[in-house]
């Protein structure tokens, strides 16, 4: 019994020592726990300098962000420029192309010119007369050589009885015939020969016209490659008319409308991909001047979707993209710096609120001013400065401007 205390005694006083040895460790540990929490705060406080005060899963955001969006904005670019390489490339081809046909239109242009003065000067024609003449219609043309057919058988036919009249006055001469015969024959005859001048005369005229007419069939053949030109040139603005073109401009105010909807779709189709990779939107594809809009739906195989589809939560992320998109889309002389967003927060879980707000903080710090307007109470850690509005009873409420630190400024409506 005396053996067992002693042995109990000398296992109390171990105990006792290694008890004094755990409390100076606990001692000498809860020391250095607090050396390394001033020197854990000391060095967040220095980040935070580094960081200007943002936290770190904020900073890293938003240069992950910057980055894909720099990384998106160059790949465009690429795609853009070996766009423009090919079209320079084709214009530059249909530029010597156009170059060789004006210098072969030119050359024939000159050619035409030469021939047609050479033969105004073999004719004996005055340019004038021979351009009065090319206004002579087919049917006109057609009649005067059947005219002129009709004056050559004339002419053929007053030589054939001349010669026959010569032979009767031969006769009558030899067969000894009275005088008067003879006058009445020299009287004939003299009428032939009036008759047959008149005709030579009406002949050459006829000749001059149908040589005038073949200048002017040639001039005609000129005149028509310049009219096929002309009506290309036409074609082309009819197009252009046809496209965009209407008395009151709707077409034309469609056209930019619809230009504007497809570079919206592009700033939007950007900021949805950040809040969620399942949607992307797209043009309605019913007409190609409808103005609206449908989703694609990448977790079904691209199928289209009408956003009426959508549920809150994803139609509020679709929304929200749209805003977004609408305040990149500047035009000239316009910025929109002012975005409102009333209530569709509580429709989004945690994660996906944490992406809207990290987009509107994004926003914020692109210089644009983000209202919203929320009755979630978890948006208070993420949003500095709030205008609460508080019910004070007997139809009266207060509101408060609240900031980090404490309020700045309260109203009190009557």
């Amino acid at each position: 019994m005396a053996r067992s205390l002693e042995e109990l005694t000398q296992n109390l006083a171990g105990l006792r020592i290694e008890a004094r040895a755990r409390a100076e460790a606990a001692a000498a540990a809860k020391f250095q726990q607090s050396e390394r929490a001033s020197v854990l705060a000391e060095r967040r406080a220095q980040r935070g300098e580094l960081l200007g005060g943002e936290p770190t899963a904020i900073h890293r955001t938003r240069c992950n962000d910057a980055r894909l969006l720099a990384q998106q904005a160059l790949e465009s670019a690429t795609r853009d420029s070996a766009e423009t390489e090919a079209r320079r490339t084709g214009a530059e081809r249909d530029l010597a192309h156009a170059g060789e046909a004006l210098a072969e239109a030119r050359a024939r242009s000159e050619t035409d010119a030469r021939n047609f003065a050479d033969a105004l000067t073999i004719a004996q024609i005055d340019e004038a007369a021979a351009l009065t003449l090319l206004a002579v219609s087919p049917q006109e043309r057609a009649e005067l050589r059947a005219r002129l057919a009709t004056a050559d058988a004339a002419l053929a036919a007053a030589r054939t009885e001349k010669e026959a009249r010569g032979r009767d006055l031969a006769d009558a001469l030899a067969a000894g015939r009275p005088e008067q015969d003879v006058a009445i024959a020299d009287t004939r005859r003299a009428a032939a020969e009036a008759k047959l001048e008149a005709l030579a005369r009406r002949l050459g005229e006829i000749g001059e016209r149908l040589a005038a007419d073949d200048l002017a069939h040639g001039r005609a053949q000129t005149l028509a490659g310049e009219i096929a030109a002309a009506e290309a040139t036409h074609k082309s603005w009819a197009e252009v008319d046809a496209a965009i073109g209407s008395a009151s401009g709707d077409k034309f105010r469609r056209f930019a409308q619809s230009v504007t909807l497809e570079h919206l779709v592009v700033l939007a189709n950007r900021n949805l991909a950040t809040l969620t990779t399942r949607y992307r939107l797209e043009r309605s594809a019913s007409d190609t001047a409808d103005l609206g809009l449908q989703i694609v739906d990448r977790d079904l195989c691209d199928e289209r979707r009408s956003t009426r589809s959508l549920s809150g939560g994803e139609r509020f992320l679709a929304s929200l993209a749209l805003a977004l998109g609408l305040c990149s889309l500047e035009g000239r002389g316009s910025f929109v710096d002012t975005l409102f967003i009333d209530e569709g927060f509580g429709t989004l879980d945690q994660g996906t609120l944490d992406v809207a707000m990290d987009a509107l903080e994004r926003l914020h710090g692109q210089g644009r001013k983000v209202g919203v307007i929320s009755h979630v109470e978890s948006l208070r850690q993420r949003i500095p400065v709030q205008i609460r509005v508080e019910k004070r009873g007997g139809g009266r409420s207060a509101v408060r401007i609240e900031a980090r630190g404490g309020w700045i400024a309260a109203l009190q409506p009557t």
